[in-house]
């Protein structure tokens, strides 16, 4: 599925890269973040392990670590 980002996500977006500010998170992980949120979606399958361990916290994303073992 691609989907391009609403509003929404952009704004939560932001709100997650700010209050991040001590991590690296960018843009794009921030986006990400913020389009899975609204789907549902808690599962990641990602080899940008630095993504999913900033989401701690702050997201109901946890890494699917299985899948690259």
């Amino acid at each position: 599925m691609i989907v391009a980002p609403t509003r929404e996500d952009l704004d939560r977006a932001t709100e997650l890269a700010r209050r991040l500010v001590t991590a690296p998170l960018g843009c794009v992980d921030a986006t990400v973040i913020a389009m899975a949120e609204p789907l549902h979606i808690t599962d990641m399958a990602t080899t940008d392990a630095k993504l999913i361990g900033m989401a701690v916290g702050v997201s109901k994303i946890k890494s699917i670590s299985w899948l690259f073992q």
